[in-house]
């Protein structure tokens, strides 16, 4: 975050938006509770255009604006909406996959896949122009 804020303008709020390599392109949104939202693309998405160097074209730009925008819908509408509204979600108690879900805390730990986030997810990047 240091070095972010380090390369921000100045005036401007720090914060990595997007990173692009040579072959793909990684998007990121942070919400205010840090929590990440991050997808990788190819460059076409959101990348710069390759016949202007370093200057993005209005397409791209586009792309890039609804890539970051699809990240803010999955946390606001999806995210928010399937599991922190759950009522067996508790947070800092979330397995991951592979993890048992009882931990060495004695309780049982929350499983993403007792919601329908994973569901409502792949049903919304499936309805992405974008989204191969």
């Amino acid at each position: 975050r240091e070095l972010v804020g380090s390369l921000a303008p100045e005036g401007e709020k720090g914060g990595l938006h997007s990173i692009r390599t040579g072959a793909s392109t990684l998007h990121n949104y942070e919400t205010l509770s840090g929590l990440r939202f991050a997808m990788y693309t190819t460059n076409d998405v959101g990348g710069a255009d390759a016949s202007s160097g370093s200057r993005r074209s209005s397409a791209a730009v586009e792309s890039n604006l609804s890539v970051k925008s699809a990240l803010k819908h999955i946390y606001t509408e999806l995210w928010v909406e399937s599991v922190i509204k759950s009522p067996l979600y508790r947070p800092g108690e979330m397995s991951t996959v592979g993890q048992s879900s009882s931990g060495s805390g004695g309780g049982d730990a929350f499983d993403i896949r007792s919601t329908n986030f994973e569901k409502k997810l792949d049903a919304f990047l499936q309805s992405m122009s974008w989204f191969r």
